[in-house]
């Protein structure tokens, strides 16, 4: 290694490019082992030959160093990349909301490097970050991002001790979700927001789609992800039930680019547990019969094709002889806001209903716990593994679904519905 690197055979390429080929010794094959001269072509964009000289120099040290002292090398920014670049499995919509903690850590440790990051660093970090107001559930995630990269520069040995085990002893970034426990807080308001939309008449501003949204998520304790990714591939009106086996995901140009994805994705559902066969209320049943007529008259007006038969896709955008390509989330999420704006309650959200649901069934003593957390989709992963246990749940949640049913009922009507005279229409 004892060459000299201030020297080059530089090559003009006539593009504002300027190209070298280097010997920076012998390095073992990954694939046979044998010893190989590496001699790899380096290329800069330069506006002059001393410029690209100047800029080969600073790569070819680069590579010096890299067979050398790699791990005093690598930088924060270095690590949580290898991260998402081994991380291969991972959903796309947590590759988006990982987005914002990275940038912020990014922005503040980027550049160091992983060796010299303490843990007194980290905690100034998270003292800064609540001092800049961010709530508890935040700097809960802030935290737990920094454990998962740094637990994972421990693993891979860039590090020998993990700063982490030192943070574990300070409480801030351990703030409770209050979130997870607010239906218990807000479930009258819920069901107030719920009764005002299914009361009203069928028109543009409350569309049979946005009960059939409702309905659905009450249904099967859906997440929204999970609402939007059901196909009438999956919902089977005979048997009365449906399937959740799909997450749908959409982002934003600028989300979508920073984490090098398309803008809408079909993934798997968030954890295997998730994937779950369910049976549907009569109710539901009924108006999902009438909401698939209304589309397919909607398609057949139009001209156009839905051959991801999609439940629910932007009908605004769909032009004469379209066809189309993705899902899309109906504005629940504004309907469920407005309307308690309206009633003068706090914003409902699409994941109250979700909450509210669980709530409600979890209250109820004659629906057993097993059968509500497979509902729920909060099973572990390797009991759904076997195709068996879900057959054998949905049997389970067939036979205690007309106790369910009557619980919808008093959720969705006005008046508090006998639960030993529950009425459908």
């Amino acid at each position: 290694m004892g060459k000299k690197i201030d020297k080059f055979n530089v090559k003009d390429n006539n593009d504002g490019t300027y190209s070298c080929r280097l010997s920076i010794g012998y390095r073992k094959d990954p694939l046979t082992g044998k010893t190989k001269q590496y001699r790899p072509t380096l290329t800069v964009s330069a506006s002059s030959e001393s410029e690209a000289i100047a800029l080969l120099t600073l790569e070819k040290i680069k590579l010096y160093n890299k067979g050398k002292n790699v791990v005093d090398q690598l930088t924060m920014s270095d690590v949580i990349k290898r991260y998402y670049e081994i991380k291969t499995s991972l959903r796309a919509n947590t590759r988006v909301k990982d987005q914002f903690y990275f940038d912020k850590i990014n922005k503040r440790f980027g550049t160091e490097n992983i060796t010299d990051i303490r843990f007194n660093h980290l905690l100034e970090f998270l003292y800064a970050l609540e001092k800049h107001g961010y709530s508890k559930t935040t700097l809960r995630n802030f935290r737990n991002a920094l454990r998962k990269y740094f637990n994972f520069a421990t693993r891979q040995k860039f590090i020998s001790e993990n700063p982490m085990i030192q943070l574990t002893d300070y409480d801030i970034g351990k703030g409770e979700d209050t979130t997870k426990h607010r239906s218990e807080s807000v479930s009258d308001d819920v069901k107030k927001v719920i009764r005002y939309i299914m009361k009203q008449k069928i028109c543009r501003s409350y569309s049979l789609e946005h009960r059939v949204l409702i309905l659905l998520t009450l249904e099967g304790n859906l997440r929204p992800a999970e609402l939007y990714g059901l196909t009438w591939n999956d919902i089977d009106l005979t048997e009365a039930s449906m399937e959740i086996n799909k997450d749908f995901s959409s982002f934003t140009t600028k989300q979508a680019e920073k984490a090098n994805l398309p803008r809408t994705v079909i993934d798997d559902t968030k954890t295997r547990g998730s994937h779950r066969l369910l049976p549907l209320s009569s109710i539901t049943v009924k108006l999902l019969t009438s909401f698939k007529k209304e589309c397919d008259s909607f398609l057949i007006r139009k001209g156009a094709k839905n051959p991801g038969k999609y439940l629910f896709f932007q009908k605004q955008e769909v032009k004469p002889g379209m066809v189309v390509k993705n899902a899309c989330g109906s504005g629940l999420k504004s309907k469920l806001y407005h309307a308690s704006k309206y009633l003068q309650v706090k914003p409902i959200s699409p994941y109250d209903l979700r909450r509210l649901a669980r709530t409600e069934r979890e209250n109820e003593l004659e629906l057993k716990d097993r059968v509500n957390k497979y509902v729920i989709g909060h099973v572990k992963d390797s009991e759904t593994a076997d195709p068996r246990y879900i057959t054998s749940m949905y049997s389970a949640a067939k036979k205690s679904h007309p106790i369910w049913e009557k619980i919808l009922m008093s959720i969705i009507t006005e008046n508090n519905v006998n639960k030993t005279e529950c009425k459908t229409n």
